[in-house]
């Protein structure tokens, strides 16, 4: 028998993997950590980790952060939303969405944000409207 390997030749060190000639980009993540210590000082663990997260969610929307800071009015916005997801129910139908979550409360039945979700889109298209999405803070909770 050869004693010369079939197959590919190995690196210089023996171990068959090659060098890796490039510089790996350190000077971003060290400018987040900066940003991290810069505006939210003093803040550990999860909390940390959730403000590390909304910096990226604002580097990964910049581009449409900066278009709307172009225009006066949009300078002026804490909230950015798509068209349509701040529809309103009629106060008729929140009054009935109130009232329902009062029984469930009264019979001592949690209300989850699927059951709260479920039952507003029933009321809205009961009220025969057209383009709806159930906002975030119509998830509350009421006094039984």
């Amino acid at each position: 028998m050869s004693s010369k390997r079939l197959g590919r030749k190995r690196g210089e060190n023996g171990s068959g993997k090659h060098q890796h000639m490039f510089k790996r980009r350190t000077e971003t993540t060290n400018v987040f950590k900066g940003h991290l210590l810069s505006f939210f000082r003093g803040i550990k663990g999860t909390q940390r980790d959730t403000k590390r997260k909304s910096i990226y969610l604002w580097e990964k929307k910049r581009p449409r952060i900066d278009k709307l800071c172009k225009s006066a009015k949009g300078r002026q916005m804490k909230n950015i939303r798509d068209l349509g997801t701040a529809t309103a129910l009629r106060a008729d139908g929140e009054l009935e969405i109130v009232q329902w979550i009062d029984e469930l409360h009264g019979d001592g039945a949690p209300v989850s944000a699927f059951m709260l979700q479920t039952k507003t889109l029933e009321v809205f298209f009961a009220l025969s409207l057209y383009v709806f999405t159930p906002p975030h803070t119509s998830r509350t909770e009421t006094s039984g």
